[in-house]
């Protein structure tokens, strides 16, 4: 009895013995699969490759039967032709002639370059052509040696503070207003333009910061950051601008002078005095600046814990733990005190400001006769806290008077006298005959 086998290991012991015993036609086939079939016509394709005109195809009709099963598998006459099959055509353009091959509109090949140089290669900013406005910030693309650390070369941070100052020239040219004066309000333009200047000094600090350069051009690049920074209204950018300047370079670059002038006694005292009394003014009014925005911004205790630290002179300890003069200062070595960074007097106007807003001693009146006596800088970071100012002042007034005039309210809320009638409607009160009602 015959063993059941499924179609498929029937067909595969079919195709092993094909393989053994040669093709299988006549009557020695072993193919059992077509038996009792009745004949019929077929219409299969054969599959014939060729090395050259690839795959062609052949309807072929004959019989079903075991003499035609194989014509059902693929022709393999390229088996032979392998070698030829990737045997690449040979062209049949000439190239002999490159200027009549080549298209008009194709570039050359030496137009194809890297978008970025290889790290550890220089940056060449060599000529006044270089677009300084596309150069990399240190904070955003630096620490990869080629153009993102570009501005840690002094050179380069030199020219591109010269350009800076020729979009600074450009902006003033164009707006028509004065210098160290903020633009109005109501130009959106000018206000866009400066905020743009200020993001270009932000760069520069970036560079000085990382290159860790401190002289005068340092200290300038960040005076210059801080002051448009306030006609830009950029609170931020000034914080961090104030915040290098104070203490930290002011103090480096006044220790390192004083080294450099004991080391040299004879020098010129003249241009030298000169020099630090031009620096001293500077040092003081950025410092005045520091301290308001302290007080308009962040508040008086903030404000007065600032100027604590400044204004104090650091204590020199003795290195005897057991003596009873070790917690405090050494009669012998009292003159060899240093010096606090600032002193109230070179302050005084903040100093002075801050005590006419306080809680106890609160004089709106005395504050906004202070404010005329500041510099335009120091008005415009004031500025930002007369509202509340203002609002503190039309409480009191509220509280303690019945009805005031306009002339003494004027000065007390610190408003313009064709502004006050205005300002008064807006509370919800009226002038009449030049008195406010406030009850």
């Amino acid at each position: 009895m015959q063993r059941y086998q499924p179609p498929h290991a029937r067909q595969r012991d079919n195709q092993n013995a094909s393989r053994v015993s040669g093709p299988t036609t006549g009557e020695g086939s072993t193919h059992t699969r077509t038996e009792g079939r009745t004949p019929r016509e077929v219409t299969h394709k054969s599959y014939r490759r060729d090395a050259f005109e690839g795959i062609s195809e052949q309807n072929v009709t004959g019989q079903a039967g075991p003499s035609n099963y194989t014509s059902l598998q693929p022709v393999r006459q390229y088996e032979n032709s392998t070698r030829d099959k990737y045997t690449p055509r040979l062209s049949k353009k000439d190239w002999s002639n490159s200027s009549q091959s080549r298209s008009a509109l194709a570039s050359p090949s030496g137009d194809i370059k890297p978008m970025r140089k290889e790290i550890g290669t220089p940056t060449r900013m060599d000529g006044d052509d270089f677009d300084f406005e596309l150069i990399q910030s240190v904070s955003r693309s630096g620490g990869d040696g080629a153009e993102g650390d570009a501005l840690k070369s002094w050179d380069t941070q030199e020219r591109y503070r010269s350009f800076i100052n020729r979009k600074i020239d450009k902006h003033y040219s164009t707006f028509g207003t004065l210098r160290h004066t903020p633009p109005l309000k109501d130009s959106k333009n000018e206000w866009e333009s400066l905020s743009s200047i200020v993001l270009l000094f932000r760069k520069l600090r970036e560079g000085v910061v990382a290159s860790g350069r401190i002289d005068d051009f340092a200290i300038e690049v960040f005076e210059s950051s801080a002051q448009f920074s306030i006609l830009a209204n950029n609170k931020p950018q000034l914080i961090s601008s104030l915040s290098g300047l104070i203490p930290g370079l002011y103090q480096t670059m006044a220790d390192r002078k004083g080294k450099n002038k004991a080391q040299n006694i004879d020098m010129i005292q003249g241009v030298e005095n000169l020099t630090i009394r031009e620096n001293e003014n500077r040092k003081n009014e950025f410092t005045s600046l520091y301290l308001l925005y302290q007080l308009t911004i962040l508040g008086e205790k903030e404000f007065w814990s600032i100027y604590f630290q400044l204004t104090q002179s650091p204590r020199k300890y003795l290195k005897r733990p057991f003596d009873h003069t070790s917690t405090s200062y050494s009669q012998d070595s009292q003159n060899e005190v240093e010096k606090p960074f600032i002193t109230t007097e070179e302050i005084n106007l903040s100093v002075l400001i801050a005590r006419s807003i306080s809680f106890h001693s609160f004089d709106p009146i005395r504050c906004f006769k202070l404010v005329k006596q500041a510099t335009t800088y120091e008005r415009v970071i004031l500025s930002w806290g007369e509202d509340k100012i203002r609002e503190r002042a039309w409480e009191v007034m509220r509280k303690a008077y019945m009805s005031n005039g306009i002339k003494w309210a004027e000065r007390f809320l610190g408003v313009k006298e064709d502004e006050m009638d205005e300002w008064v409607e807006r509370k919800g009160l009226k002038v009449d005959h030049g008195i406010i009602k406030l009850r």
